[in-house]
C-alpha cells in the first residue's frame, strides 16, 4: 500500500464522516424543532386549563351574554291564545284522611 492510496482512503473516510455528521445535525435540528412545537402546544393547553380553573374572564362573560341576547332575539314571541278559566268555588266540605260520617 502506497502513501497516496492511504491518504486517498483517509480522505474518503473523512468525507463519509462529514456526510454522517451533516445528516446527524439535520436530524438533531428537526428533532429540536419538533420538540419546540410540542412544548408550545403543551404550554398553550396548560394556559387554557389555568384559565378555566381560574373562572371565566370578563371577555368570555360578555361574549356569553351577547350570544344569549342574540339567540333570544331570534326566538318567536309567545302568543298567549289560551287563558284558563277561573276555578269554580269548592262545594261542600273537603276532608283529608278518613271520611267524616254525619247523621
Amino acid at each position: 500500500m502506497s502513501l497516496a492510496n492511504f491518504l486517498n482512503e483517509l480522505e474518503a473516510q473523512d468525507e463519509e464522516m462529514n456526510k454522517e455528521a451533516e445528516e446527524m445535525n439535520k436530524l438533531a435540528a428537526e428533532e429540536e424543532a419538533a420538540g419546540r412545537i410540542m412544548a408550545r402546544g403543551f404550554v398553550d393547553e396548560l394556559n387554557k386549563l389555568a384559565e378555566v380553573a381560574s373562572g371565566p374572564s370578563g371577555k368570555m362573560l360578555d361574549m356569553a351574554a351577547q350570544a344569549k341576547q342574540k339567540s333570544m332575539s331570534r326566538m318567536p314571541k309567545p302568543v298567549n291564545a289560551y287563558t284558563p278559566a277561573k276555578p269554580a268555588a269548592p262545594k261542600g266540605s273537603v276532608s283529608i284522611g278518613r271520611p267524616k260520617l254525619t247523621r
